[in-house]
């Protein structure tokens, strides 16, 4: 916030009515500041401009309007902003994919295109929206088409294509640009179609949504996966179905959600301790309909430069089978169908480390999905990296290790399913982002 300085000479009147409407102006959107900031406290680290990706499983940026964001947008004309993201991703891992030039499983690496993006924004007193295209290759959709309305300090109303409020942030207990296995079946960073309220009082932030679909399929080969976040889609007729077993014709048909968090700031180390809670309808499509839910206890803790995000998730889509399929990316495959997700992520931020650099993160993240099913094996993966913050650039430096995610390994079929084919492979990934 700018501070300003009293005049030493009498200034008209007219001077003095305008500086207290610039006044209110400000508090308004102070107001709408403070509860952006609630929704998303577990990425203040990450001011840079943070960014998961996904071209290869991976995240996106919150949606929503900060100050220090859109002072330094890429362009702006009245109250809207405009800016975008080009990012390159560097992949080698420890398998083979049968290439016989440079891949991201031999012969140096691969170098390809992650994706390009390109966004807007509009803040006028209480009102702000959100809008964000992405470019992946062979697919492009929206990540995020919203609008907000702010009634006074504690209270905001969003909908549209949005965020579903689950988990201890808006990208789950994750740093690295693969996220953590909470994403890869559906309940992290997740953009539904609905509405999502927003209230703040003391200590407490308190989000209850409706949603009435998934997100929409977009443009791909998908027929049923052309689309930013993991849900839970009808791919029986899908070209583009990665399985081994029978798509399922499941698909999401509304969800309700509760998160409240409490916040204790004098701790010596200040937690923020959560709870979220979902219940949903998947339409059968030729078998019953399901009632799915998802219930988790969450934690994010600061000490110092040190950031601790813990999360202990039991979900249950209440499939006919021990598997479902969904779709991301412009692509369908199978998960098991319930589980138990537990997630830790520890992380170091050292400010200014040069002149040059602004800042680097450093994080080790570690997720598993522990499966009830009969024959099905636990998927774990762990990322240790660094992310380096300078100006526009944010650089994820990772190395991934996983039995069972499709990100991380030779792409075997079921590995988020019964994962029977079971054995550790490890991925070096760099991406390159700058943002505009």
């Amino acid at each position: 916030m700018k501070r300003f300085l009293p005049c030493l000479y009498l200034a008209p009147i007219t001077a003095s009515v305008a500086a207290q409407d610039r006044e209110s102006e400000l508090q308004q959107r102070i107001a709408t500041l403070e509860l952006e900031l609630a929704a998303a406290r577990a990425e203040l680290a990450d001011r840079q401009r943070k960014e998961p990706s996904a071209a290869a499983g991976a995240k996106a940026e919150t949606p929503r309007i900060e100050t220090e964001e859109t002072d330094d947008a890429f362009l702006r004309v009245g109250d809207f902003t405009f800016g975008g993201a080009m990012r390159v991703n560097w992949t080698l891992g420890d398998y083979t994919t049968g290439a016989t030039g440079p891949s991201r499983g031999g012969h140096g690496g691969d170098v390809s295109l992650d994706t390009f993006r390109i966004d807007a924004g509009y803040e006028r007193g209480p009102w702000s929206g959100n809008a964000e295209y992405r470019w992946y290759p062979g697919t492009n959709f929206f990540h995020t088409l919203d609008a907000g309305y702010a009634m006074g300090e504690t209270h905001q109303l969003r909908g549209g294509l949005t965020r579903v409020p689950f988990g201890v942030g808006p990208y789950g207990p994750s740093n690295n640009w693969f996220f953590d296995q909470h994403y890869y079946v559906g309940l992290a960073d997740d953009m539904d179609l609905g509405l999502v309220y927003t209230t703040k009082h003391g200590d407490w932030t308190v989000d209850l949504a409706v949603f009435g679909a998934a997100e929409p399929n977009m443009r791909g080969a998908s027929d049923a996966g052309a689309r930013y976040s993991f849900d839970i889609v009808d791919a029986r007729n899908d070209t583009r179905y990665f399985g081994n077993k029978t798509p399922t014709g499941y698909e999401e048909s509304g969800q309700l959600n509760l998160r409240a968090i409490r916040a204790f700031p004098d701790l010596a180390a200040p937690t923020d301790l959560g709870v979220s809670l979902q219940y949903g309808h998947f339409n059968g499509n030729g078998t019953r309909d399901a009632r799915p839910y998802a219930a988790s206890l969450h934690s994010l803790s600061e000490y110092d430069a040190w950031t601790l995000k813990l999360q202990a998730t039991h979900y249950d889509y209440d499939t006919t089978t021990d598997y479902v399929t969904g779709g991301f990316y412009d692509y369908t495959t199978d998960i098991a169908s319930r589980g138990d997700i537990l997630s830790a992520a520890l992380s170091y931020t050292w400010e200014k480390p040069a002149t040059w650099l602004d800042s680097i993160t450093f994080y080790n993240d570690f997720s598993v999905i522990r499966k009830p099913a009969s024959g099905y094996n636990d998927s774990a993966l762990n990322v240790l990296g660094a992310a380096f913050a300078k100006g526009g650039w944010y650089i994820y430096a990772d190395w991934a290790l996983s039995n069972g995610n499709e990100f991380v390994g030779d792409f075997r079929p079921d590995m988020q399913a019964d994962n029977r084919n079971r054995r550790w492979q490890s991925r070096w990934n760099i991406n390159l982002g700058y943002y505009f």
